[in-house]
């Protein structure tokens, strides 16, 4: 299976990775900063529409921005990006979409990350495709929460 994950080169996405490769699975990692081949450099803030969907099985999207101060720049830099990229891979016929969140995201959270976090996890429901929520993220190798 061909995945494209975003925020490969972060904790969370880099181990993702390293485990869907382990499995044979191809992955396109989609990053801000260098990461293992084959790899695309991707912001947040770049137009979904132009990457390479084509034999693209699924997408996970790991990435965050966590610079914003307030809900707009969140609106801006976070759901906004999220919902174009998810909308733009099923428009393409991506058939699997994958959203990982945060057990910070609740109904009535208070939190810029949770609100954010709930916000797309709405639209990707929505779509039909699938959310989870990690809670403690621990690994052997320095980087993690």
């Amino acid at each position: 299976m061909k995945i494209a994950l975003t925020g490969a080169s972060g904790y969370v996405g880099s181990r993702m990775a390293a485990c869907l490769r382990a499995h044979d699975h191809e992955v396109l990692s989609l990053s801000r900063r260098p990461c293992p081949e084959p790899w695309l450099p991707y912001s947040l803030c770049d137009d979904p529409s132009q990457l390479p969907w084509a034999g693209v099985d699924a997408l996970i999207h790991a990435a965050h921005d966590f610079t914003p101060q307030n809900w707009q720049e969140n609106v801006r830099c976070n759901i906004n990006p999220a919902i174009a990229l998810f909308d733009s891979a099923k428009a393409a016929g991506v058939g699997r979409l994958m959203f990982i969140s945060s057990m910070s995201c609740f109904d009535g959270c208070r939190s810029l990350y949770g609100k954010s976090k709930l916000a797309v996890e709405k639209h990707v429901l929505e779509l039909g495709g699938q959310v989870i929520r990690p809670g403690l993220v621990w690994g052997g190798k320095p980087g993690g929460v």
